[in-house]
């Protein structure tokens, strides 16, 4: 009776920490699942009065193909004849290993130089930052992602310290490209975008979510703003992309943490 009763004991305890440990785990995969909340953190635009067309004309786009379609549609100042995007000579750039040695294609001179040679020589007072659609979203892991995004900011960082940093989302695709094109779902490029905003905080860089202006109600780009093979925006989607930019224009705060005058439409400065 005594060996039944010790065995029952036993399978008691032997349950009860079974199911603690059990629970542990379910709270740690639940803690995971939460995510990043990009709406909460420090590092994100908010909402702005309209910063206007000389905010723009301040800002230089480094990024893949979602950038260099900026320039096809010509909806930046001077059409496809701006000077406002970087990206590499077959008009992308990949975020890889090599990110910070990367070279781009100098608008104003079609020249071929290093990334990090260019931002000594123009000194941009912005840099929008749109990586990650390739090679990240369908093949990075959090470390190996945010790893090379590191790398690019310390590079932009040392070769123009006086330029203002700017993550911006990478952007949705439609529902219809994710089907054919699974490695690039919209809930992998979310979570990329939560790590983006997370490094944005860690880093002390500016962090842009225009990924939610061209959201339809499932999470997808919208379909009237989608580009042909749903890859990237339109003509409209850029468009309203950039209106979305101009909204949520970037404060700087100095050390008295009194905000600075947001750039004005009579204003005559220009990106260098």
């Amino acid at each position: 009776m005594k060996k039944i009763t010790k065995v029952i004991v036993i399978s008691i305890i032997v349950a009860l920490l079974l199911a603690i440990i059990a629970t542990v785990c379910l709270v740690i995969l639940i803690k995971d699942d939460d995510g990043f909340d990009i709406s909460g953190s420090k590092a994100v635009l908010k909402s702005t009065p309209d910063y206007g067309q000389n905010y723009l004309n301040n800002l230089i786009f480094l990024g893949d193909f979602t950038s260099q379609n900026i320039i096809s549609y010509g909806v930046l100042a001077n059409g496809v004849d701006s000077n406002q995007v970087w990206t590499g000579k077959s008009g992308t750039l990949s975020l890889d290993y090599n990110i910070d040695k990367a070279t781009i294609i100098l608008p104003e001179t079609d020249e071929e130089i290093l990334l990090t040679q260019a931002l000594k020589t123009k000194k941009p007072r912005f840099l929008v930052i749109t990586l990650g659609l390739e090679n990240g979203v369908p093949y990075c892991d959090k470390d190996v992602f945010c790893e090379y995004y590191r790398k690019l900011i310390d590079a932009v960082s040392e070769s123009s310290p006086n330029t203002k940093i700017i993550i911006q989302s990478i952007l949705p695709v439609t529902a219809k490209f994710q089907r054919k094109n699974r490695e690039f779902s919209n809930k992998k490029i979310d979570l990329c975008n939560e790590w983006l905003c997370e490094l944005a905080e860690e880093m002390n860089v500016r962090f842009l979510n225009t990924a939610e202006s061209l959201k339809d109600a499932s999470g997808n780009l919208y379909g009237k703003y989608a580009n042909h093979d749903g890859s990237s925006p339109n003509a409209e989607g850029y468009m309203i992309m950039l209106e979305y930019i101009r909204t949520h224009g970037y404060k700087e705060y100095p050390a008295d943490n009194k905000p600075t005058e947001s750039p004005t439409e009579n204003s005559t400065e220009i990106a260098s």
